[in-house]
């Protein structure tokens, strides 16, 4: 048997070397895998976006408004369903991954979640390059 003096674990040698990690800044939880959940829908990345643009914390309203304006003007219904699936589905989603705080009167980035805006920003701007 072999018995080895340094890590097998890329991550662990990582974090031995005192280098951040990909998960540093993220929910206890995060990984991985729930980043790229976070970024793989577009309309979970549009809010990433449009907070980290903004300059005051948006209400859920106002953040639906200004993704709707991204959008080729939205009927009443289809901005109505937008505001119910960022309120049901996007928000709490991105609120349990620690990317996200919010409650009826503000919207906002978390410290994660600013750092997953600098990810989106760096792979946007690659992919844009290629």
């Amino acid at each position: 048997m072999v018995t080895r003096d340094f890590p097998i674990d890329k991550a662990d040698a990582i974090e031995r070397a005192g280098e951040p990690t990909m998960n540093e800044g993220l929910a206890p939880t995060a990984d991985v895998d729930t980043v790229y959940q976070i970024l793989r829908d577009r309309t979970r990345r549009r809010i990433v976006r449009e907070l980290a643009i903004c300059g005051e914390p948006p209400s859920v309203s106002e953040l639906t408004e200004a993704l709707a304006e991204e959008r080729d003007a939205l009927g009443d219904s289809e901005e109505r369903t937008l505001s119910l699936r960022l309120y049901h589905l996007h928000l709490p989603k991105m609120a349990s991954s620690g990317v996200v705080e919010y409650d009826d009167d503000a919207v906002a980035l978390t410290p994660a979640g600013t750092s997953l805006a600098e990810v989106e920003a760096r792979i946007a701007r690659v992919l844009r390059t290629e």
